[in-house]
Formats: C-alpha cells, sequence, structure tokens
C-alpha cells in the first residue's frame, strides 16, 4: 500500500509491549540466531510496522488471496532482515529502514530479479550497470546537471565545450556506478552519497520498480554511514 513514509523506525522486539505504529499497520518482527561454531551470538530481536498489503483480486481467484499476501509478506520480512542485519553485523545500531526498500514494487522488483537469477544465473555486472546506465540514466542525469547550471534556459546556447563536460560527468558517473558490482565495492562514503543523489534524479517510478536502480541503491545504502567524511575521491555532489 502507497504512503508518504520516508522510513520505518526499528526498535528492540518487547514482547506483549511491542505494537503495530497504526491500526492499518503491521509489526514485523526481526530474529536472528547466534552461531556457536563461528563464535557469533545472536543480535536481539528488532520490530517495524509497515503498512498493510491489501491487493484486489475478484472471482474466483480472491481464493488465492491469503497465500499471495504471506508470499508477499515473507519476501518484504526477508529484504528488512537483510538490510538490517548488514547493519548490525558492522557493529552499528539499525535505525529505520528506508520505506522504498519495502514498497510493493520493489518487493516485486527484489522477486523478478530472483526468478531471473534463477533462470539464468545473472548478478550485478559491471557490464550490466553500463547497459543500464546508458539506457536508463544518461540523459536525465545530464539533463539536470545541465539545467543545475543554466544550460538549458532560453537564452543560452549549449557549447560543444558544454557538452564535453556533460558527458565527460556522466562518464565518471558511469564509471563508480561500475565498481558497484564488486563483493566489496571501492567506493568512499562521500562518494557513495553523491551517486545515491544522482540515482535519486530518476522519476518515483523507476526507483521503486527498476531492479538495477533498487539494487543500486541498496548497495549504496550499506555504503553510507552517519559519519561521513571529505570527499577523497571526485566531488560530484555540487554538480546535482
Amino acid at each position: 500500500m502507497a504512503h508518504i513514509r520516508t522510513a520505518h523506525p526499528v526498535a528492540l522486539y518487547i514482547a506483549n509491549k511491542s505494537k503495530p505504529e497504526t491500526n492499518v499497520d503491521r509489526l514485523v518482527t526481526l530474529t536472528w540466531k547466534s552461531n556457536e561454531k563461528k563464535g557469533r551470538e545472536a543480535h536481539s530481536s528488532r520490530c517495524f510496522s509497515v503498512p498493510v498489503w491489501q491487493p484486489s483480486l475478484s472471482g474466483i481467484d480472491s481464493h488465492y488471496l491469503p497465500m499471495l499476501v504471506d508470499a508477499f509478506e515473507t519476501l518484504q520480512e526477508s529484504i528488512a532482515h537483510k538490510y538490517v542485519s548488514d547493519i548490525l553485523n558492522k557493529g552499528q545500531n539499525c535505525l529505520e529502514i528506508p520505506a522504498y526498500l519495502l514498497e510493493p514494487g520493489a518487493v516485486l522488483a527484489t522477486f523478478e530479479e530472483s526468478q531471473e537469477n534463477k533462470r539464468n544465473g545473472s548478478k550485478l555486472s559491471k557490464e550490466g550497470i553500463k547497459a543500464w546506465f546508458h539506457n536508463t540514466m544518461h540523459d536525465i542525469l545530464i539533463a539536470n546537471i545541465a539545467e543545475k547550471r543554466g544550460w538549458l534556459s532560453d537564452n543560452h546556447t549549449m557549447t560543444n565545450d558544454e557538452r564535453t563536460k556533460l558527458n565527460q560527468a556522466a562518464a565518471q558517473y558511469c564509471a563508480l556506478l561500475e565498481k558497484l558490482a564488486a563483493p566489496s565495492p571501492d567506493v568512499n562514503v562521500d562518494t557513495a552519497k553523491a551517486l545515491q543523489k544522482a540515482i535519486d534524479v530518476l522519476p518515483n517510478e523507476l526507483k521503486t520498480t527498476d531492479v538495477t536502480a533498487l539494487k543500486l541503491s541498496t548497495r549504496l545504502d550499506n555504503i553510507i554511514n552517519p559519519k561521513a567524511t571529505k570527499i577523497t575521491e571526485h566531488n560530484f555532489a555540487d554538480m546535482l
């Protein structure tokens, strides 16, 4: 169900006390198991409140509604569990989950990606990111940069030098996004923030349904933390 929340607060779960935020929410509880062989102690249970998903099915298909909702909620919880686990495993406290990660469109995109991976074993790759960038993001990004610099105003004629600068900026963004294909991307915090800012330029529909955009945002979320440092790689933040 669509909503205007930007994040879902995460709190420690307290039995018989933790409750959904509103009467149209459901309370999701996240638990972990310890691993004695690896010397890993289980994280304390967490919980968060999320709007109830209410799909519409008619006729005989309505009999499948409970099964559909159960499958959706299971995958939604799996996405949340992975997000929170990634942060807790770094020794940090997870205070909230970005709302866009759990939107119905994002859950569907995750399902479609898993099905595609099952069919052909495809994973996020440098080549795939590059193709996605040029097909989906390139034109939107350079138009945004040009507009911010006043190069799209009625009284301005863009020069060849300005077009070259736009293409160079786009190429640099693309090269940095390609790094996110690596298991441990060589991307610092501030660069990750600039890249996320670039992805945020995309229309909302793409940001919540495009599989590659969602996966890139997830990778960036895993890099970004509250303790920002000075930009040491490329200072792109002011260009957008």
